[in-house]
């Protein structure tokens, strides 16, 4: 990522307001990409298992 520039964005699964920001934060990746950003996206939930039955739910994307 040297040298882009980083979104850096922290959620959890059990985040009303984080669940609420995905899909404004999707239409920011699709409006951005191919551009000099990255957009990385920090989960601080305490099971695996439910994040990666989320992300493949709410088909997320990204780092």
């Amino acid at each position: 990522m040297k040298g882009k520039y980083v979104s850096i964005d922290v959620w959890a699964t059990w985040c009303g307001p984080c669940n609420a920001e995905i899909p404004h934060l999707k239409k920011l990746e699709e409006e951005f990409e191919g551009r000099n950003i990255y957009f990385v996206s920090i989960s601080c939930d305490d099971s695996r298992n439910a994040w990666e039955r989320f992300v493949q739910v709410k088909q997320l994307g990204g780092i």
